[in-house]
């Protein structure tokens, strides 16, 4: 499902460089590409979704570096977004 991931999104200078689906290797279709953000669309999610009042909103944030770890927008039970961010790494 081209819709879900994992995805790794490569960013260099501020910009998304790629984004790619670990188990293929394929790059993400170009109407897809917002499903897969990196950390500063992550943060924008989070606003709206707080601006929205979206019920229930749990947010983990990395203690260290202090961006999201896990994002989980309404409910799961009627297909609510998950978002998972693992192996955030600078090169």
């Amino acid at each position: 499902m081209e819709t879900s991931g994992p995805v790794i999104v490569t960013v260099r200078t501020g910009v998304v460089e790629s984004r790619q689906y670990t188990q293929s290797g394929a790059a993400v279709s170009p109407q897809f590409i917002e499903i897969f953000p990196a950390v500063e669309g992550l943060f924008a999610i989070i606003d709206t979704a707080i601006r929205n009042g979206t019920k229930p909103l749990t947010v983990l944030y990395d203690p260290a570096l202090g961006y999201p770890t896990r994002i989980a927008l309404g409910d799961p039970a009627v297909d609510a977004p998950l978002y998972l961010v693992s192996d955030l790494r600078a090169r």
